[in-house]
């Protein structure tokens, strides 16, 4: 009997989703001096076609082990682990639990578990190269709608949209009738993987020019729902506010950090050596594993803080105290 290996379905795991499975979602809408709305489009694919796509190649050989989430301040946090063929990758979720309505009421989001799981098992995905491949796509600039906070593209645009990025980063796709909705998600076998993208791709046929605003730089994973500062012009959902304190909090000794928050701390620093013995000094401990949960709280919330600054300077955006609460893919940005 053949044994299933990792190596053995590579080439499987990197290929295209079939484009009718790209979807896009908003980021940094502006309103030109026209008057029309536009914003970045962000692709991702829905966790179904990932969970398609390992069934086709390895059905029965791969799984998703449990891992307790938690809470840091309004965000709820879940690590997800994915094993295929006995190799496992674990990556994280992240999803606001309540938020500000138009009124200013708060109220809880319904779906923040499931936003956060799906956003943690596609970044999971993607340390396979399922996926992956998204992130090199170049991002362009598409009709935005601000009632419904939504691209304003017809499904057919959207498609072709898809299929317009394809050719320009060189992803093949050499059966055309595997293209069209219906016919699964089963991957072709012709894939030039591109470099990075950083140049915009004009939508001419959708009048869609890039405003002069300057784009913000995504990280996949696909890592992944993401949190982006809106603009004063368009109607957005505030998030509630987390409190902060001025400084450090001092240790309180007790229970360590598990391993999946030690893991996400080094994560959103980058794997920084000297910057998380800088922070570790700061509170006073040798390790992340040494930091009490008010301490890891504390810290979470100034990388947030200090993402949404990144973000905000990157896009050309005045600080803003509401945030836009698209649920996608998903990252979380580094500073």
């Amino acid at each position: 009997m053949t044994t299933l290996t990792l190596a053995s379905i590579e080439d499987g795991l990197q290929q295209p989703f079939a484009p009718h499975d790209v979807k896009y979602l908003p980021k940094s809408p502006k309103k030109k001096e026209s008057g029309e709305w536009v914003c970045l489009a962000l692709p991702y694919a829905d966790k179904r076609a990932y969970e398609d796509r390992l069934n086709d190649l390895a059905f029965g050989f791969w799984s998703t082990p449990y891992n307790p989430p938690y809470a840091i301040g309004n965000k709820l946090v879940i690590p997800v682990t994915v094993t295929v063929c006995d190799i496992e990758h674990t990556d994280y979720g992240e999803s606001f639990l309540s938020s500000l309505s138009r009124k200013g009421e708060l109220h809880e989001s319904e779906n923040s578990a499931t936003v956060a799981y799906s956003q943690g098992f596609r970044r999971a995905c993607a340390q396979f190269r399922l996926g992956r491949y998204l992130y090199t796509l170049p991002k362009v600039w598409v009709p935005y709608d601000p009632t419904s906070r939504t691209i304003a593209l017809t499904a057919e645009q959207t498609y072709q949209l898809t299929m317009r990025l394809y050719r320009k980063a060189g992803i093949s796709l050499p059966d055309p009738q595997k293209n069209q909705p219906g016919q699964g998600h089963r991957p072709s076998r012709q894939l030039a993987l591109p470099e990075r993208a950083t140049s915009h791709v004009a939508l001419t046929s959708m009048n869609a020019t890039a405003p002069e605003l300057a784009p913000t730089s995504v990280d996949p994973i696909p890592s992944s729902p993401q949190v982006s500062e809106s603009t004063s012009l368009a109607p957005q959902e505030a998030v509630a506010p987390v409190p902060m304190t001025s400084g450090p909090v001092a240790p309180s000794g007790g229970v360590s950090l598990t391993e999946h928050k030690v893991h996400w701390l080094e994560q959103q620093l980058k794997h920084n050596g000297e910057r998380i013995q800088r922070i570790c000094e700061q509170y006073s401990v040798s390790t992340f594993a040494e930091l009490s949960d008010a301490q890891f709280e504390h810290l979470a919330n100034r990388i947030f803080a200090a993402q949404k600054r990144a973000e905000q300077k990157k896009s050309g955006l005045a600080p803003s105290r509401r945030v836009a609460t698209a649920s996608m893919p998903d990252t979380v940005q580094q500073s």
